[in-house]
């Protein structure tokens, strides 16, 4: 678990993402929760344990676009 230069890990960033989510009632696309990028995954999908790489942007598109299309389907976006 690195921490940045404030000492922060990226757990504390993913939860923060999904805190804002349930605040809001906004669906929250939980990419990291969901896609297996994280920490333990770092190697395989992260350039530097927190960007991630060709790999894992291919990773992170793919939950992207399933859950963007669940969500139009679902009329959220109003169409």
């Amino acid at each position: 678990m690195r921490t940045n230069g404030q000492g922060n890990t990226l757990d504390q960033f993913q939860k923060a993402v999904r805190d804002v989510a349930n605040l809001t009632g906004y669906p929250c696309i939980d990419i990291a929760g969901r896609s297996g990028i994280g920490y333990f995954t770092g190697a395989l999908y992260m350039s530097d344990d927190l960007h991630i790489n060709a790999a894992g942007g291919a990773r992170y598109a793919k939950y992207a676009h399933d859950d963007l299309r669940a969500l139009s389907r679902s009329g959220f976006f109003g169409t």
